[in-house]
C-alpha cells in the first residue's frame, strides 16, 4: 500500500525490536536494505547460537540448584524444627547455620503477607523503572561498566553501528545524515544518548573520531582504527574493518562467558549444598552425641 517497511515492522513490537526497525529504516533510506538484512540475519543467528550454548552449559547446574533449593526448603520446614525441639530438650547447642535457617523460617511464617506485598511492589517498581527512559538510561550505563558483560555489550552495540554507518557511507550518504539515521538503532539507551551527542559534535564541525573518543563508550582500539580511516580518507572501509574486529571480539567474549558460567553455577550450588549439610547434618550428629 506504499507504507515504509520499518513503520509496518514497528507496529509489531513483540516481534521486531526498536533497534531492528531503526536498522531497516536506515537500510531503506540508504538503498542498502539487502545488505542490512544480511547483517541482521548474521547477528540474530550468532545471538541465537550464543544463547542456546549458554542454556546448554547452564542446564545441569540449574537442575542441581533447583533440587538443592527444594530439598533445603523441605528439610527446613518439616525436618529441622523436630531436630531443633529435640536439641533444645537435650540442651544441646545449635550450629549457627541451623539458627539462621530457623530464624529465617520464623520470620517468613510471621511476615508472609508483608513479604509477598514487598515482592510485588519491588517487581512493579522495577518494571516502572525499566519503562522510564531516564532511569533505563542510567541502568544501561551501569550495565556497560560491568566487569565481564559490559565490554561484551559495548562491542556488540558498536559492531552493529559501525556496520550500518559503513554501508551508508559506501552508498554515498553524508556522515551527518548517517549518524542521524543510526542514532536510534542501539538497544542500549546510554549508547543512543552518546550517538546523539556525537551527531551534534559532528554537525558542529568537529572531527568524527575525536568526537567519538570524547562523547562515547566506543572501545579505544576501534576509535584508533577510525581515526586512521578519517585521516586517510577511507573512513567507510575502516568502519567495516572495525566492525569485523568488534564481531570477532564479541565471539571471543561470548565464548568466555559460556566457559565461566558453568563453573560459577557449580561453585554456587556446591556452596548451597555445603550450607545444607552444615544446617541439617550437624544437628543430626549433635542429637546422636547427646543421646549417646
Amino acid at each position: 500500500a506504499g507504507h515504509p517497511l520499518h513503520e509496518m515492522l514497528a507496529q509489531h513490537p513483540q516481534l521486531f525490536s526498536a533497534s531492528l526497525c531503526g536498522l531497516v529504516r536506515a537500510g531503506e533510506a540508504s538503498g542498502s536494505l539487502t545488505q542490512i538484512f544480511a547483517q541482521l540475519a548474521d547477528f540474530e543467528e550468532h545471538r541465537y547460537e550464543a544463547r542456546e550454548a549458554l542454556k546448554s552449559a547452564l542446564l545441569y547446574p540449574v537442575i542441581l540448584l533447583v533440587v538443592a533449593v527444594v530439598s533445603l526448603v523441605l528439610m527446613t520446614v518439616f525436618v529441622l524444627p523436630a531436630f531443633a525441639a529435640m536439641l533444645q530438650d537435650l540442651r544441646a547447642e545449635l550450629p549457627w547455620t541451623t539458627k539462621l535457617l530457623l530464624t529465617l523460617m520464623a520470620f517468613v511464617e510471621s511476615h508472609l503477607a508483608l513479604l509477598v506485598a514487598g515482592i510485588v511492589l519491588a517487581a512493579a517498581a522495577l518494571f516502572a523503572l525499566l519503562r522510564h527512559e531516564k532511569s533505563r538510561t542510567v541502568i544501561d550505563g551501569i550495565l556497560l561498566k560491568l566487569p565481564i558483560l559490559g565490554p561484551l555489550q559495548c562491542y556488540a552495540a558498536w559492531r552493529i553501528l559501525l556496520e550500518l554507518l559503513s554501508v551508508m557511507l559506501a552508498n554515498g550518504i553524508p556522515l551527518t545524515t548517517a549518524l542521524e539515521m543510526a542514532r536510534d538503532v542501539p538497544a542500549n539507551l546510554q549508547v543512543r544518548l552518546e550517538m546523539r551527542a556525537l551527531q551534534q559534535q559532528v554537525e558542529a564541525g568537529q572531527p568524527f573520531a575525536a568526537s567519538l573518543r570524547q562523547q562515547t563508550s566506543c572501545p579505544g582500539l576501534l576509535v584508533e582504527l577510525l581515526m586512521a580511516g578519517e585521516t586517510t580518507g577511507t573512513l567507510d572501509a575502516m568502519m567495516e574493518k572495525a566492525a569485523a574486529f568488534a564481531a570477532a571480539d564479541v565471539r571471543h567474549r561470548s565464548a568466555r562467558v559460556e566457559a565461566l558460567a558453568e563453573p560459577i553455577m557449580i561453585f554456587f550450588v556446591g556452596g548451597l549444598i555445603f550450607f545444607f549439610v552444615l544446617s541439617i547434618v550437624l544437628p543430626l550428629l549433635t542429637t546422636m552425641d547427646a543421646l549417646m
